[in-house]
């Protein structure tokens, strides 16, 4: 698949994650009481996205449960800045366009 198609079903997620349910059981199954509070504290489409790679490396055999905590806390540290969509967007179109500044 190129990248900007990706790039648009990324966005897509994004702007319809309002209207999807978040499995918080199947997170829960994985992460510690702890770590659960770093997961809410993402965005609904952060929790999704995370789930979707959790189920991903699980669809491919992986069973270690470090593994699969990297996947569902991989994007937690976004959580600490308030970064609308559309400066993501503007993130991602700089890389492309101007890959050694950024």
């Amino acid at each position: 698949m190129s990248d900007w198609r990706y790039r648009l079903g990324q966005m897509r997620r994004a702007l319809t994650a309002f209207m999807t349910p978040v499995d918080e059981a199947a997170a829960e199954a994985v992460l510690a009481p702890e770590l659960m509070h770093l997961f809410r504290r993402m965005r609904r489409s952060e929790q999704l996205h995370s789930l979707r790679v959790m189920h991903l490396l699980r669809a491919q055999g992986h069973t270690n449960r470090d593994l699969l905590t990297a996947a569902l806390l991989h994007d937690c540290g976004k959580s600490r800045v308030a970064f609308a969509l559309a400066g993501r967007v503007a993130v991602v179109i700089g890389a492309k366009l101007f890959p050694r500044r950024v």
